[in-house]
Formats: C-alpha cells, structure tokens, sequence
C-alpha cells in the first residue's frame, strides 16, 4: 500500500512536469491513500486549474484537494523556481516611509 502511494505521487508529480501548463511552477504533492493534495504558489487560476485536472487524470487518485495559491506577483526566475517579487528596502535605521 506504501509503493502504491508513493508511485501514484510520483506520477502526479511527472504529469506536472511534464504538462507545459505547470512544468514552470514547483506544485507540492503529497498522497494520503489516493487522496492528493497540491499545494505552492501559482500565477493564475488558469493554472490552479490544470494542476487540478492533472492530478484527477492520474492513475490511483481517488480525489483531489487543490491548496494553491493564487498569486498574480509572483514571478518565475527562468529556472523553475517561483519568488515572490521583491520589495524595495530601506536602511536598517530607517522607517519605510
């Protein structure tokens, strides 16, 4: 039962990889007896609902529980890896005005 958890995440995780929708974004998979819950930062609902899709299509799902964030701010560094966009900063000493 072990193996065939962690082969259905490994699966849904190649499926993300794999799909050009999501292969930019690292969408956290995690399988509790076919139940696969996705969590990270996305740019778009466009892609929260891939990911979505992707995982319900994926052989030993049984459901789904979507827990990506939204984040329009968020860019993608060319590499794979999502930060936030960063924020001006001011001196140590120095209030934000």
């Amino acid at each position: 039962m072990v193996e065939q958890t962690r082969d259905t995440e490994r699966r849904v995780r190649q499926n993300l990889e794999e799909d050009p929708r999501t292969a930019d974004y690292p969408i956290e998979v995690t399988n509790a007896s076919g139940l696969i819950s996705l969590g990270g930062v996305v740019p778009s609902q466009e892609v929260k609902s891939a990911a979505e899709a992707i995982a319900k299509q994926t052989e030993g799902v049984m459901t789904v529980s979507n827990e990506l964030i939204v984040d329009p701010d968020v860019e993608d560094d060319q590499e794979g890896i999502i930060f936030p966009p960063t924020q001006p900063t001011t001196g140590a000493d120095t209030p934000a005005p």
